[in-house]
């Protein structure tokens, strides 16, 4: 009997390549030329500080206050001059958390693109599951050894522990180049679509620096993040790409990784980069067009080698493979064209049917012993996943998962795969708990309110509302705004105007609606201090608030 041993699905970076590669990230403050200056190895992404005749302004703020602190510090060493505004890149954490350290007490222009605020908005809803992966993807609670690095930074400074200072920008725009003069610098604010579509890169033409946000970093970009993305589209990564190298800077400043310095080199660095992800893009394309399924196309397309040795197209970040299946669900969606998956067992009836296949569930845990044994560690993934839906086998089928989890993490390159194995191993094996995410005033206050009612529509209890028709009108008095919240047997449906049946009606200030849902505030103590007012019944009030999540529940007296 033969075995395919080792990991499938794997990157094609070994564990020693990526520890060779942390020294990418070593922690210093680089001059990349006169006035401009790059924070590396303090957090996952890099800050930059430039310095012009009347102040300075801030480059990306890191991911949280911790994180941000020693930069400040290091760059308070350069020059005393005051921060004159804040450009954000995109709303990735890493990016907007430290704000307010840059800051300090002063109130400056933060600037963006406006689609930078709305995604922030959109990925609030999912905040909790995108938390939770992104903890095990940065290995945020491994030790090191054997946690390695991020791929992209020596570490994500961000947990359940850390504060955010996230300040919500004053200053956006759409998709046409932003041209603004501040502390004196002539600076373009140029859309760059790639791991988010509101993405911008920042060009200081009169020195010749490009700062290019994520659209470059020293690893094969990250066409899909395992933490959990929408549809990032390879072709406008790669038209950004190409806009960026036009501009022949003589300093490319990524916001990830080390400054890369010479026109030559920048312009080469930027088309291969750019011609990487179109192979992967195109390709992948050409496959799905001769009818091949992702599990085909992982198999049949792969980097040139003109391409996939080079050293910033190594896959410490992002994978090929899951750029691939990315590529095929944005231009698909999730049904890959065989009719046996429009409507498949469901996963304990697949098992139970496993089970049977082997011999019985004793037979199935023996098979999955033997293929422990002979190391063949995802064949043992797959079968303990059928276990642990069967009453005999689960602790043992836990355990096994479990080594077999770390034994495939520790052999793995690719530094997000890594993390997330070795987390899941330990998490498997009850060694771990990952910490509930905190809401953080910082950035739930500026969440737009829309935003707000519509987490508090996907926290409703189905079973508890499942009879109840209720009706509840909000008028924020900061926004001079009126929203309904229409409860109708399960769902919580959010309208921007006042419904024709009401039970009562809620008035505050969108902030102390805010602090309710967020937990900071509860709304009794709201009402004894007159920041929250009820017309109508009290008691149905606290009715619909029991309707919700657990934050909203404990306030509730019922």
């Amino acid at each position: 009997m033969s075995y395919s041993i080792g990991p499938r699905n794997s990157s094609t970076v070994t564990p020693g390549e990526l520890a060779n590669h942390t020294g990418e990230f070593k922690r210093e403050i680089i001059k990349v030329t006169d006035g401009v200056y790059v924070a590396i190895g303090y957090g996952l992404a890099n800050s930059v500080l430039l310095e012009g005749t009347d102040g300075v302004i801030i480059v990306d703020t890191l991911e949280s206050v911790e994180a941000a602190i020693p930069v400040k510090q290091a760059f308070d060493k350069i020059t005393s001059k005051p921060v004159k505004a804040i450009i954000y890149t995109h709303y990735h954490s890493d990016h907007i958390g430290g704000a307010g350290v840059f800051a300090g007490n002063r109130e400056v222009d933060v600037y963006t693109q406006d689609k930078t605020v709305e995604e922030l908005n959109r990925v609030a809803v999912v905040s909790n599951a995108i938390y939770r992966r992104s903890m095990a993807m940065y290995g945020s609670f491994l030790t090191k050894p054997p946690f390695i690095n991020d791929g992209i930074g020596p570490f994500l400074y961000l947990n359940n522990k850390t504060q955010v200072a996230y300040i919500p920008p004053n200053k956006t725009f759409s998709n046409e180049i932003l041209k603004i003069t501040a502390a004196g610098l002539n600076i373009q604010l140029i859309p760059t679509p790639g791991e988010t579509n509101g993405e911008i890169a920042v060009w200081l033409p009169d020195k010749g620096v490009l700062i290019s946000a994520d659209t470059y970093y020293k690893a094969f970009p990250n066409l899909y993040s395992i933490r959990g993305t929408k549809f990032r589209n390879p072709d406008s990564w790669a038209a950004s790409l190409e806009l960026l190298r036009k501009l022949q800077a003589k300093y490319l400043v990524p916001c990830h990784t080390r400054p890369i310095i010479g026109r030559k080199k920048i312009d080469e660095v930027l088309s291969n980069y750019r011609d990487a992800i179109q192979y992967v893009q195109d390709q992948t394309l050409r496959g799905i067009n001769k009818g091949l399924t992702p599990d085909e196309l992982v198999k049949t397309v792969k980097l040139p080698p003109h391409l996939g040795n080079k050293p910033y197209l190594r896959e410490f970040y992002g994978n090929v493979q899951w750029s691939i299946r990315n590529i095929f669900s944005g231009y698909l969606g999730w049904f890959n064209g065989n009719a046996t998956y429009l409507f498949p067992l469901s996963p304990r009836e697949r098992a139970k049917r496993m089970a049977r296949l082997a011999g019985g569930e004793g037979a199935l845990f023996l098979k999955t012993q033997e293929a422990f044994v002979q190391g063949d560690y995802q064949w043992v993934l797959e079968l303990t996943d059928q276990l642990l839906l069967l009453p005999s086998y689960r602790k043992e089928a836990k355990q096994m998962k479990s080594l077999a989890l770390w034994a495939l993490g520790l052999r793995q390159g690719n530094a997000g795969a890594r993390n997330y194995y070795l987390t899941q191993g330990l998490e498997v094996g009850g060694k771990l708990t990952i910490p509930s995410l905190k809401a953080n005033a910082s950035i739930f206050l500026n969440l737009e309110i829309m935003t707000i009612l519509k987490l508090m529509a996907i926290n409703l209890n189905p079973q508890k509302s499942s009879n109840v028709y209720m009706a509840a009108k909000f008028h924020f008095t900061d926004l001079d705004d009126i929203y309904s919240v229409n409860i109708r047997r399960g769902v919580a449906i959010v309208v921007p105007y006042t419904l024709d049946r009401i039970n009562f009606t809620v008035i505050c200030s969108s902030i102390v609606w805010k602090k309710i849902i967020g937990n900071f505030m509860k709304a009794r103590e709201a009402l004894l201090r007159g920041e929250l007012k009820i017309r109508g019944s009290i008691v149905e009030f606290y009715g619909f608030l029991g309707l919700f999540g657990d934050k909203i529940l404990e306030d509730s007296p019922f």
